[in-house]
């Protein structure tokens, strides 16, 4: 309650301090909440780089065997039932 009081003494006599004191608190708030932002960007930018990493190795073509033969044997395995 004191507090208050004084609080509301000090808005009255010196209102351009109240307002510098709120200004501060502010810039305080903002600094904190940037550093937040900052964070969340950091570690979305490592989970965009994993998730592109993991895309790339799932487009890289599998390695096609050399010759014929060997093309027809890859070829019928994928084909069910045989």
């Amino acid at each position: 309650m004191l507090l208050l009081q004084k609080r509301l003494q000090l808005s009255v006599q010196k209102p351009e301090q109240v307002i510098k004191e709120d200004v501060s608190e502010l810039r305080h708030e903002l600094q904190q909440k940037d550093a937040l932002v900052q964070k969340h960007l950091t570690k979305l930018r490592h989970w965009q780089q994993v998730l592109e990493d993991i895309n790339v190795q799932h487009k890289k073509p599998a390695e096609v065997p050399q010759g014929s033969l060997a093309y027809l044997e890859q070829a019928s395995a994928n084909i069910p039932g045989l």
